[in-house]
Parts: C-alpha cells; structure tokens; sequence
C-alpha cells in the first residue's frame, strides 16, 4: 500500500507579512508596493519645533557697544568716499562721494554729541570688530582699482554697506537702546542710511547698463543732483525732506 501523500505544510503568516505591510497587503501587490514606497517619518526630515540653533537672534549689545558700532560705519564711509573722491572717473559717483563725506560727517559729530550727553562711552564688540576688519580689507581692495572699474567697485560696496548697515540698525542697534534720545537718534540714521542705500542702488545700476566703451558721463538721473527730483536731499541737511501735504 503506498504511503499516504504529504500534505503541504501551511505558509506561516510571517513569511506573507512584508516588513511595512499586512498580509492583505501581500495579496494585492500595488497595495504593497504603495506601501513600501512611503518612507516613515524620522527626526531627520520632519522640522523639530524645539531646535533653535539655526534661528539668527539679535545681538545682546550694550549702549556704549552700539555708540562704537556708529562710530566705525561712519567713518568708514568717509575714508572711502574721499579715496572715491580722487579716483573715481564718473561725475555722478563723484557727487556721491561728496554726498557721503558731508552727510556721515555731519552724522558723526551729532552722534557724538548725542553720546556725550547720555555720559556714554564707547565699548568694543565683536560685531564692531568685524566691521573694523571688513572696512579695512574693502579699502584695501579699491585702492587696487582704477578707472571704471573704481567706480563699478565703489559702488557696489556703497550698496553692500547700507543694506548691511540697515539690517544691522533693525536687527541689533535699535532694539537695543533703552534712552529715548538715542531711539530717535538711531532712527534718524536708519533714515539717511535708507536713503543712501537708494541713491547707490541707482548708481549701480547705471554703471551696469551703460554701453561698452562709452566714456564715463554726467548721470544727472542720480537721485540728490537735481533739487527738484524726488528723494533728493536737503543742502545741509542729513535727513531725507518730508513731503508737504
């Protein structure tokens, strides 16, 4: 008599279960192929509400540290704009410079006399000494330029600095003066800066656009040459005119 036949032996239900899946999953291949392609969420590609190492806080800066701060933007540009004043070859940058030495000029003995009245006295920070250091490699770098290049080059870190200077001013000079005084103080420099930065976004864009080869010429468009144009700024005056209503 033969022996009886093996009966086959019953698939467990791990080896039909994938990984990610179940065994209904098993049974209908798309259903598990569309489940094997979600990756499961993981620390490393979901945002960690609580990880605020990446979030830029404003600098904690005393009074003293902000009055160093406004010492070294303003002087900064007035030894740029007087090397400008020798070495640029385009009348409207030029007139920029002029512009700059008189108005940081200007704004610099305000602030220091707004600073002796508070019996403020200027103190060192970190953030002072990288703007040290930039002034002084900048300077360096357009002494090493000549001609249209000059001017192409002064004016693109006229335009670099005042946005610079203005993020600074919202981000970390502002919020940290605690005397009336010196709020109005630095808002009045905010103002001018933002001007600034106006007039040498005009500029460069001149320079940019202007033909190969054509000599440099007036750009009387520049905003401040012409009394009558808007924006310009009052003769003796630091701040932009306010509009008359």
């Amino acid at each position: 008599m033969p022996p009886p036949a093996e009966q086959p032996s019953e698939p467990s239900s791990q080896a039909m279960t994938p990984a990610n899946g179940t065994v209904d999953d098993a049974a209908n291949p798309a259903r598990a192929s569309d489940v094997n392609s979600v990756a499961p969420s993981t620390p490393s590609n979901q945002p960690n509400a609580q990880d605020t190492s990446n979030q830029t806080a404003p600098l904690k800066l005393s009074e003293g540290q902000v009055a160093m701060i406004t010492e070294l933007v303003n002087s900064a540009e007035i030894d740029q704009a007087k090397l400008a004043q020798s070495k640029a070859k385009t009348p409207s940058v030029k007139r920029f410079a002029a512009m700059m030495i008189k108005e940081h000029t200007e704004a610099k003995n305000e602030q220091a006399k707004m600073y002796k009245s508070l019996n403020l006295t200027s103190a060192d920070s970190d953030r002072a000494t990288g703007l040290r250091d930039g002034a002084g490699k900048t300077l360096a770098q357009l002494r090493a330029e000549d001609g249209i290049q000059f001017d192409m080059a002064y004016m693109d870190a006229q335009v670099a600095q005042h946005q610079q200077v203005l993020d600074m001013l919202d981000h970390d000079l502002i919020p940290a003066a605690a005397d009336q005084k010196m709020m109005d103080g630095l808002d009045k420099m905010r103002t001018t800066v933002a001007t600034h930065l106006q007039h040498a976004r005009t500029l460069q864009s001149e320079l940019a656009n202007r033909p190969a080869g054509s000599p440099p010429g007036s750009n009387s468009s520049m905003p401040g040459n012409n009394p009558n144009t808007p924006g310009s700024t009052t003769p003796g005056s630091t701040m932009p005119p306010t509009s008359k209503r």
